[in-house]
């Protein structure tokens, strides 16, 4: 059966009925006409009992200013993925053609090994490249894919892949002399540390360009952090292992040491998290979120 219509204002009404305290109702419409009634409700969703009632106490200001919050946050984190995604195409441009020159070289997998194996789905790495660069609506691009893309600059070809792809070649291109040895030491960061911040990065930055939430997230694909950050964040702030918080930990110290950033954790997202402790709950914790706002469902004001 086709679900029928709702108007906002009968949408406003019911969660009002369910128990939801709207102190400015008529500065709803307003808000609901930049943002749609089923994107907030993802927050919502949190104060709900298993009745599909609200919580007694829950209030719709605090998970207003907490959608604003984390859109502000969400672009704090773009600006210094974008940075790090910039930097890693220049500096793996760089390492590889030192070593093998040509685009033909990285096509023909130089320097390169497959991924997966052992029961995964094998990764071609090339195969991936060819597959960003078939989507390119670049015109050099288009031009050279009768003869495979082996006649385009190396620059222009590392330049049109996506974040995913280029993190598929640092892995691709690891051990002993290869190129992503020339990158993280250059960066003065550890193998495995370097490779999992690295996925990392790319999994933020994903949900991030889909419009999917920060707030409450679970990362799958969480970095690992050096002793002494990991202990400094640790005095700092209590976080779980798979919150989004150890990411920007991760951000931090990968802009630290590219000398992209300074102190980007503490100076760009420590005074929002601070100004928003509905918001700082959600990136720090992941797996209790829904206790904590049970026992806290004012929003922690």
């Amino acid at each position: 059966m086709t679900p029928q219509w709702i108007p906002i204002d009968e949408k406003i009404e019911d969660l009002k009925k369910r128990g939801l305290i709207i102190e400015d109702e008529d500065k709803c419409p307003s808000f609901f006409s930049k943002v749609t009634y089923e994107r907030f409700t993802q927050y919502l969703n949190f104060w709900l009992t298993d009745t599909n009632n609200f919580i007694p106490g829950s209030r719709f200001a605090p998970v207003r200013d907490l959608f604003y919050a984390e859109s502000d946050l969400s672009l704090d984190c773009w600006d210094a993925l974008l940075d790090i995604e910039l930097l890693l195409q220049a500096r793996f441009t760089e390492a590889y053609g030192n070593r093998y020159e040509t685009s033909e070289a990285l096509l023909r997998r130089r320097g390169l090994s497959f991924l997966g194996g052992k029961g995964k789905r094998r990764i071609d790495p090339a195969e991936r490249i060819r597959n960003d660069l078939n989507k390119s609506t670049n015109r050099l691009i288009k031009q050279n894919a009768h003869a495979g893309y082996h006649d385009l600059p190396l620059g222009t070809l590392l330049s049109s892949i996506s974040f995913g792809t280029l993190s598929i070649l640092l892995v691709a291109s690891q051990g002993e002399g290869g190129v992503t040895e020339d990158i993280r030491s250059s960066l003065k960061i550890g193998r495995n540390v370097f490779t999992s911040q690295v996925r990392s990065f790319v999994h933020l930055r994903n949900r991030i360009a889909h419009g999917n939430f920060l707030w409450g997230h679970r990362v799958t694909e969480r970095p690992q952090l050096t002793h002494n950050q990991a202990r400094k964040r640790q005095q700092e702030l209590e976080y779980h292992d798979s919150s989004v918080y150890k990411v920007l930990g991760a951000i931090d110290h990968f802009t630290t040491n590219a000398n992209l950033r300074k102190q980007w954790l503490d100076n760009t997202i420590g005074p929002t998290l601070e100004e928003h402790p509905l918001l700082e709950q959600g990136i720090l914790w992941s797996e209790t979120l829904r206790e904590k706002i049970r026992l806290r469902p004012d929003g922690f004001e």
